[in-house]
């Protein structure tokens, strides 16, 4: 029987729908297509640890990355712009987390380098992604949460 790893509830305020639904669409293809070049033998898109932050995060975050996507899906069928979407995260995720937010960096500059198949971020997207690692990191130190502003 396994414990229970203890979560902590982080809260995205104002979150722009569209955006987060289109960066967790980005995300995914850069994980699809990362899983395709590890599997075929390609050239390296990204180096090592990025590859595998970006990989082993698909894996040990997909209750809340669902979490997260069937919140900001409900919003958008009901027709709102913005939503506060709240997700459960491990306690310990901090380091995990700051691997992840460097990766996700490398994954869009490569994107615009041509690198991957997908197109880069669009810049609101990118400052949705910003803002809410920003959030991430913040409320695991016991910050309240603070909106998504356009001028972030």
């Amino acid at each position: 029987m396994s414990a229970e790893v203890p979560t902590v509830a982080v809260r995205f305020q104002a979150t722009p729908v569209r955006e987060f639904l289109d960066l967790q669409e980005a995300i995914d293809g850069y994980q699809r297509e990362l899983q395709l070049a590890a599997v075929g033998g390609s050239e390296a898109v990204l180096p090592a640890p990025d590859a595998s932050a970006l990989l082993e995060v698909r894996e040990a975050m997909s209750e809340v990355r669902t979490e997260l996507h069937d919140q900001a899906a409900r919003a958008r069928e009901a027709g709102q712009d913005v939503a506060e979407l709240v997700g459960h995260y491990p306690v310990g995720a901090r380091q995990a987390l700051l691997a992840v937010m460097e990766a996700s960096r490398h994954a869009d500059e490569a994107a615009r380098r041509g690198r991957f198949l997908g197109p880069p971020l669009p810049d609101r997207v990118r400052a949705v992604q910003v803002w809410m690692y920003r959030e991430l990191l913040a409320q695991l130190d016991g910050a309240d949460p603070t909106p998504f502003a356009d001028e972030q």
